[in-house]
């Protein structure tokens, strides 16, 4: 249980962070 929590949380960070750097390569464009 502990290790699926990690897991899922880690996927949620990890896809917080391609949106935080998609928004942000759009304001670049």
């Amino acid at each position: 249980m502990m290790d699926d929590n990690k897991q899922n949380n880690d996927k949620n960070i990890d896809t917080s962070m391609s949106i935080d750097l998609q928004r942000r390569l759009q304001h670049l464009l």
